[in-house]
């Protein structure tokens, strides 16, 4: 449910630091991180973890609806933001690797699982 910056720099995205409240705060060192891939959590009814690269088509589909197209955008801008919304997301699934991630509806520890599935290649 969060959403987090993401940005290009030198052709290489970046994702800044949330300017949000955590609930749960850590130590941000940095401003920005280098973006080594997205994973689209799902709670679903599965005994064990499991991860599936998407498709190009998927990840576009996928990631498209969580881009931002803010409510001001006077009516004439629309078809802009939504074209260059397009092509941001065509270049960071071209960028980096999009995933789904699915987990059990009641897992003991879902940071633990999720790191061990994310880092286990």
């Amino acid at each position: 449910d969060d959403r987090s910056i993401v940005r290009f720099e030198k052709n290489i995205p970046y994702v800044y630091c949330s300017p949000f409240y955590e609930r749960k705060p850590f130590p941000k060192i940095p401003d920005r991180y280098p973006m080594a891939g997205i994973f689209i959590l799902e709670k679903k009814r599965v005994e064990t973890v499991s991860r599936r690269r998407l498709t190009r088509r998927e990840a576009v589909f996928r990631l498209l609806p969580q881009v931002v197209i803010r409510e001001e955008t006077p009516p004439s801008q629309i078809k802009k933001q939504w074209v260059r919304a397009i092509n941001f997301v065509d270049r960071l699934e071209r960028a980096v690797p999009v995933y789904t991630l699915s987990y059990p509806l009641n897992p003991k520890s879902k940071t633990k699982i999720i790191n061990e599935a994310i880092l286990n290649r």
